[in-house]
């Protein structure tokens, strides 16, 4: 028991007026409707939802079923949704009540509540819990922030919305009104569904009626108000008449209407239907109607986001308005239509899905800066395919409904009906009307399943929306499956796809994916990726770009696609096009009006790609920048997992190689001005004292292995030694990488023959000098290869030491740290998350370096081959600009800031403006 003060405090809560429907929705000068939201404490979420277990939830839905889907019911909105459909089916001449509960969770009474836990029987070790949350006078704040004020109210009725445990009161007071309607409506084959305080109750016309007036009844008993003005009625055309008039009263019909709320007529007709769960159920006309409006409302939003990050309102290129909007656009804006895909008939929804791609290929075009209509059939095909095929995961609306209707209708109509599991327990359905079970067949989903949709195709009538939508998604997924299919797939009978459509979405021995859709679209996009891939390899050369982007891929290469523009993944409205364009193997947009000038001390054409020009010899910096950056990023990651390493150790043999030979060796470095640059000099990019090599294989102790390794930092641009091989055999990246290896071996070759002459002779008799033998005491007895290629993608070896590394750090202290509930990278505990992130970080840092050495390069560019030359030599070393001669210090230039350009251009006045 704890002071009286304590449970006052608790149950305060914040009131917050929530718009019913967006003001740009509504006519202007209207104001919208609010619903009246009470927010309680974060504490008091954390005490209830530990409160409410498995077990008691569990006790809850055997009291709630099998009507109220909204509280403990996985998938209850689809089970809902599906539900009514099916019983419409089963039932051409029923009606239906769409019923509104007037402000049902800030009105129930709380005595209600708590006579209702005490009733349940079950219940009554939570009641003094319930009552503990029930009988303080709630405090009621108002506004936010420093402006928040008490109300001149407390709250003495209700529950609070959006808390753990008030659906489940509000459910459990309203579950005998709902039961009696259930029962009211049984002996005539009707039934009831809900979603909370959403109820949907269907049956002959005589009995819907009079079951809503006694349900009204019900309710008043535990003050709360069925409001037949906001409820609506549908039953199909032809048994619409003065009948029905006058059985619904003044429950209006369900009509589609505009933003005004005016019917919307078709050749002077409205279309009828209601709305389940937001899903429209009725007339075709009224289903398409309804989806435009929806449509309308979406691709409003898409506009008024590229509008918002439209570069030219925000003309720095270090605000990342592109790179924002695409990650807008591919995790959220493309599946805003999904919800009704997966409800609805598939050939109702073929204009709403178009609608929603053409949108979003809108916003691809924004984000990219090019068009995209101009990108080559094997680009577009690529951009389709999820980013594990190597795409961009743009997966088109039209395409994913049939996949998404499948896949909702096999995972909800199995909940309908009882069915056996594997133990021979019996589940009760969710809807087992007489109707319904005859219509899906008794006993179809029984383990094990062997024909879950004979019935319902066999059986059904022609006007059955689940019958009709499923023989439509399943004969469209396997003509694209078949179409796109080699032999070896066509032919497999273990894929879904390969089932007749009784089995649609179920495997042969009658078992069934966690997730359906998810299982449908993975094949399909395997077949397609190995279509895409055969296609491109026979009809493009081996010295095609587009080629070179396809067979170069790696994980790491579409890490940019999914990344947000934080500290480790940020790219600039600059960068973001020629990134995205290099991926997909497309002209670059940055180079697009120099295509055909040219660069160079040879005035070299430039192409479309930019390739040449960025493979090209050319003074600055140039390629030796994303090495520096790799091999600084590695270094950090090896300090954050407690490893110490040395960059460009010069003497590293020291203590490997016995004297005089390492004494020869030395004194000939040490000569040159620059040691790395020293003819047969051997120094690694990096040497690592204690690197992790794995764990003991001895004993239990669990502690890890270490051993010095060198490792050497190799990046290499688009061109036709790099890229234009057999790549089918190995990678780019991994066969540099191999080259790496060998060309080590080949220097402890040639430093034998250079200071070990007495023991190597002239290095024909292979024999092994004290450099060659020197190289296999370091781990695995090379040099650890790190190779980044020019489409982001990396080497085996490098991907083996972020993940040892990754591990490394997090069982360190940093690890200690990593929290899911402040890290959202991914799922799991430190270790996934540290991984990811060193793959974010080097993926990101490819490919932005690789876009910034192409735009870096652009200045080179001319007219002709003379001012190409010209320019070349301008910039040569010995004519370089010397800032020492301008007043100004060097020595802080590779400390500055990144934003100081930005600042620069601000004070020039350059392409500067406030939005």
């Amino acid at each position: 028991q704890l002071p009286p003060y304590f449970y006052a405090a608790w149950v305060a809560c914040r009131l917050v007026p929530v718009n019913k429907v967006s003001p740009r929705d509504l006519p202007p000068g209207v104001s919208p409707a609010s619903r009246p939201l009470n927010i309680g404490g974060a504490e008091r979420r954390a005490i209830t939802r530990a409160y409410f277990d498995e077990g008691l939830k569990t006790t809850y839905n055997s009291i709630l079923g099998p009507v109220q889907n909204g509280v403990g019911v996985k998938g209850g909105i689809s089970v809902t949704a599906i539900g009514v459909q099916a019983a419409l089916d089963a039932n051409p001449d029923f009606g239906i009540i769409q019923g509104d509960i007037k402000n049902g969770y800030n009105e129930v009474a709380r005595e209600s509540v708590l006579n209702a836990i005490r009733s349940a029987g079950t219940l009554g070790d939570t009641l003094a819990f319930s009552h503990a949350l029930l009988e303080p006078e709630a405090y009621v704040g108002m506004g936010s922030g420093t402006g928040l004020f008490t109300a001149p109210f407390k709250m003495v009725e209700g529950v609070h919305q959006g808390a753990v445990e008030s659906s489940w009161y509000f459910s459990i007071t309203c579950n005998r009104a709902f039961q009696n309607l259930r029962e009211y409506l049984a002996p005539s084959g009707g039934g009831v569904q809900a979603i909370i305080d959403d109820n949907y109750s269907f049956g002959r016309p005589d009995v819907i009626f009079e079951a809503n007036k006694a349900f009204a009844a019900d309710l008043a008993i535990v003050g709360l108000e069925l409001q037949p003005a906001k409820s609506q009625c549908y039953i199909r055309p032809g048994l619409r008449d003065s009948n029905w008039d006058a059985l619904r009263g003044d429950i209006p019909n369900g009509l589609l209407r505009d933003s005004s709320g005016e019917a919307v007529l078709v050749d002077g007709t409205p279309q009828y239907g209601i709305t389940v769960c937001n899903v429209p159920v009725g007339e075709q006309a009224f289903v398409e109607g309804y989806l435009a409006q929806r449509l309308t409302r979406i691709t409003d939003g898409y506009q008024r986001a590229k509008a918002l990050l439209d570069p030219g309102r925000w003309p720095c290129p270090d605000v990342p308005t592109r790179q924002m909007l695409w990650i807008l656009t591919v995790a959220c804006f493309q599946f805003m239509g999904d919800y009704w895909l997966r409800h609805v008939r598939p050939d109702f929804t073929g204009a709403f899905a178009r609608g929603i791609d053409s949108g979003v290929w809108d916003l691809v075009q924004a984000c990219v800066g090019t068009d995209t209509s101009k990108w080559t059939n094997i680009a577009l095909a690529r951009a389709r395919l999820p980013m594990r095929e190597r795409g961009c995961n743009l997966r088109g609306a039209a395409d994913r409904r049939f996949a998404q209707f499948v896949g909702c209708l096999g995972h909800s109509a199995i909940a309908l009906i009882d069915r056996t599991d594997s133990d021979g327990n019996m589940i009760p359905g969710r809807l087992n009307l007489p109707s319904v079970v005859g219509m899906l067949g008794e006993g179809t989903f029984n383990h094990p399943i062997e024909a879950p949709w004979g019935t319902l195709l066999n059986e059904s009538s022609p006007s059955s929306n689940l019958a009709a939508g499923l023989k439509y998604s399943w004969h469209h997924l396997q003509s694209s499956f078949q179409e796109a299919s080699p032999p070896m797939r066509a032919n497999d009978g273990s894929l879904l796809l390969n089932q007749d459509a009784s089995h649609a979405g179920f495997y042969p021995d009658g078992s069934f994916a966690r997730s359906i859709t998810n299982a449908i679209t993975c094949e399909l996009e395997r077949s397609r990726a190995i279509a895409l891939d055969e296609t491109i390899t026979s009809t493009l050369p081996r010295n095609s770009y587009a080629r070179w982007a396809w067979e170069g891929w790696g994980q790491t290469s579409a890490m940019f696609l999914q990344s947000p523009p934080d500290e480790l993944g940020h790219l600039g409205d600059n960068e973001f096009p020629v990134a995205f364009a290099t991926y997909l193997g497309q002209a670059c947009p940055a180079v697009a009006p120099l295509v055909g000038r040219y660069f160079g001390k040879k005035g070299t054409v430039l192409d479309e790609f930019g390739a040449n020009l960025a493979a090209a010899s050319l003074p600055g910096q140039g390629h030796r920048r994303l090495h520096n950056l790799l091999q600084g990023l590695l270094q950090s990651m090896m300090e954050l997992g407690g490893v110490y390493s040395t960059k460009e150790a010069v003497n590293f043999l020291l203590g490997h190689v016995p004297d005089p030979f390492i004494s020869r060796y030395i004194r000939h470095v040490s000569q040159c001005p620059n040691a790395r640059n020293a003819p047969f000099g051997m120094i690694p990019d990096l040497h690592a004292q204690n690197y992790p090599t794995g764990r003991q294989r001895v004993n239990d102790s669990g502690s890890h292995l270490s051993a010095e390794a060198i490792f050497e930092v190799k990046t290499f641009v688009a061109c036709n030694s790099r890229y234009g091989n057999n790549n089918s055999q190995i990678s780019p990246a991994n066969r540099r990488a191999k080259q790496v290896c060998q060309t080590y071996v080949l220097k402890t070759k040639k430093l034998d023959n250079k200071f070990a002459p007495e023991i190597v002779g002239d290095g024909t008799g292979n024999v092994v000098g004290p450099f060659q033998t020197m190289l296999g005491r370091f781990y695995r007895g090379q040099v650890l290869p790190v190779c980044a290629g020019w489409f982001g993608e990396i080497n085996i070896d490098f991907d083996k030491i972020l993940r040892q590394l990754a591990r490394k750090a997090a069982a360190g202290d940093h690890g200690l740290r990593i929290s899911p509930l402040i890290n959202n990278d991914r799922k799991g505990g430190a270790f996934p998350i540290m991984l990811h992130q060193f793959r974010r970080a080097i993926g990101v840092a490819i490919v932005r370096g690789n876009a910034q050495h192409k735009l870096g390069r652009l200045h080179y560019v001319r007219a002709t081959p003379e001012e190409a030359a010209d320019a070349c030599r301008a910039n040569h070393s010995s004519n370089r600009w010397n800032s020492q001669r301008h007043g100004q210090s060097n020595w802080f230039s590779q400390h500055t800031p990144d934003g100081y350009e930005t600042y620069e251009q601000f004070r020039n006045g350059y392409d500067h403006c406030v939005p």
